[in-house]
This record gives structure tokens, sequence and C-alpha cells, in this order.
């Protein structure tokens, strides 16, 4: 059975999941294996500051077809535009950017009309990560910017306040520093990035979640940015690394997939975390590698992610209880 039968066979997942930056060429021109990856994740991803104005409409055109929300992405602070090291407060650099973000989303909401609606707004903002305190009210500014231009909408930081594994101290960070948590957003986040370390997975969410509530109550989701075949690799001299095409075991996508959609897990917090409180999911990358008509190396030659797809597969699988990697 071909890795597009496979897809076909699933059912959507339980939870939405959202995904990062897909390239142009995929939302114009999308292979039938990324047009199911659509359909099972229940979204479709636009990065308003990458993408150009007709893949932007042919992404909200494949939303209205198959009645899925949107998804927009947006990395705020690019070096390109502002190349300071230091964010100097009150600096027409920042101001700029929150313009340009408002530009961005009037040319989107524009050119989208009303084919789909903008369910959530990611943004992926790690450039001046050691001054929050100095971005609070810059970030804050954003919020703002996307809540008027889409109200609905979720918006969402990568990372807030994640915890995850580290190498120092009793082996576990804090939430993550380069915010305040006084940020406006509508959800917590955590990257789960090294998915065949199933004990670093369950914990690195569970002490997010308790962060989370420790702070601000039940109210908000803690949302798992997860990362299929790739991420965070431990080393043999160093604490870990990214890998672009991380050759694990299919099973543990299969696992994952059940924790953090079934909710026979959820009702077993203590065993295997509290995943009740992952209202819906995020995919970091976005659809890879064979079948998703992105190139299969990078600018370098080297493998990007190539296997995403099939372990997206054992991931769904695992969602709907199908504890089986068979065929992979």
């Amino acid at each position: 059975m071909t890795t597009l039968e496979q897809l076909q066979k699933l059912q959507p997942l339980q939870k939405v999941h959202y995904s990062t930056n897909l390239m142009d060429d995929q939302l114009r021109n999308p292979t039938p294996e990324l047009l199911e990856v659509f359909r099972l994740c229940r979204s479709v991803p636009i990065s308003i500051d990458l993408n150009g104005q007709k893949a932007i409409q042919a992404a909200a055109e494949l939303a209205n077809k198959s009645s899925l929300p949107l998804c927009l992405n947006f990395s705020p602070w690019a070096e390109s535009r502002c190349p300071a090291e230091v964010p100097t407060p009150g600096s027409h650099e920042l101001y700029r950017e929150i313009v340009l973000f408002s530009q961005f989303l009037s040319a989107v909401k524009l050119w989208i009309s009303d084919a789909a609606p903008v369910a959530a707004i990611l943004l992926d903002d790690e450039r001046y990560a050691e001054h929050g305190p100095i971005m609070e009210t810059y970030r804050n500014a954003l919020y703002d910017v996307a809540k008027q231009m889409f109200p609905t909408a979720a918006v969402e930081y990568y990372s807030f306040g994640g915890i995850g594994p580290c190498a120092y101290g009793n082996g576990w960070s804090l939430p993550n520093e380069q915010f305040t948590l006084s940020e406006k957003g509508d959800a917590w986040s955590v990257a789960l990035y090294a998915v065949p370390q199933i004990e670093w997975t369950q914990r690195s969410f569970g002490e997010t979640v308790s962060a989370a509530t420790e702070r601000g109550g039940l109210t908000k989701p803690v949302v798992p940015w997860i990362a299929l075949g790739c991420g965070l690799e431990p080393q043999a001299d160093q604490f870990h690394k990214w890998v672009w095409d991380w050759p694990y075991g299919y099973q543990y996508s299969n696992i994952i997939g059940r924790q953090v959609n079934n909710p026979w897990y959820a009702a077993q917090g203590e065993r295997f975390g509290p995943w009740n409180r992952a209202t819906h999911a995020v995919f970091y990358p976005g659809a890879s590698g064979e079948g998703s008509g992105a190139p299969l190396v990078d600018k370098d030659g080297m493998p990007r992610a190539t296997t995403w797809i099939k372990h997206f597969v054992a991931y769904v699988r695992g969602a709907h209880g199908v504890n089986s990697i068979e065929g992979l």
C-alpha cells in the first residue's frame, strides 16, 4: 500500500493540528499526500511574511473547498528587518515591525476575503530571547493588532512558558525566560522536539502544564509543538542538537499520537501526562520530505525530514488507537 493510500484510509485527528510554514509551491501545487495531511490535521497553514499573494489565495481556496480553517504564521523582529542585536525601547525598528505586521494581516484579510476563517495566529518570536521586559510592550501590541484584524482567532506564541530538559541545574529549565509570562496571549506552549525520548516528552508537557496552572489557573490551553522525523537528538559530545533527518522508529510517533489525542491517556494523567490541557497542537516543521512537495534536501544538500509523512501516518494511527506501524 502506498503512503497516499495509507493516508486516505485514516480519519481526521480528534484535535485540530496547525502547522508552521510551507513553501509557496506546496500551497499553489499541493501533492495528493499534502491534501490528505490538511484533511487529517483539519487546518491549512499560511506564512504571512514568507508566502506570496498567489500562494495565500491558493491556500484559502483549498481551505474553502474542504471547509477547513486557516492558520497564520509570522516571525516578528526578523534580523533582516531588525538588525540591532539588542532591542532599544521606543526604537523605530520595533514600531515598524508592528506596522508591518498590521499591513501583512490587512493584505491577507483582503486576499482571502471570506474564503475561510482564520482560527489561529502563531507567532514564532525567538529573536530577542534575553530581553523579555523590554519586548513585553511590543509583543502586547502584536497581540492587539492580531485581535483587531481577526477577533476570533487564537493568538499564540511558540514556547510561551515552555519547560524542557537542559544540561544544567536539576536538568529541567525554568518556564521559557524569553517572556515575562505577563504578555497577552491565548495559550501556553511547549516544544516537544525529542519524540523518541518518551519520558522527556511527557515531563516537558506536564511541567509546563503545572507552571501554567500555578500562574494562570486552568483558563488557557497548553499547546504542544511537535517535531516528526527530526528534532533535538542527544549527542555524545553535547547535550543535544537539532537534526533535520532523525531516523528514529515510527513507533515513537505512534505513541505520541496516542497520548496527545486519545482521551484514554488524558484520563491516566498521573501516568502519561495531563494531555486534556492540549486542546490542539502544532507541527514544526510542517509537512516535509517525500510526498509533501517540499525539497528533500536543504541548501547544503543535507536530508530534510524525508520521512515526515510516514511518521505522520504513524501519529494519526496512534491517535485513533491503531497501535501499528505495519507497512511504513
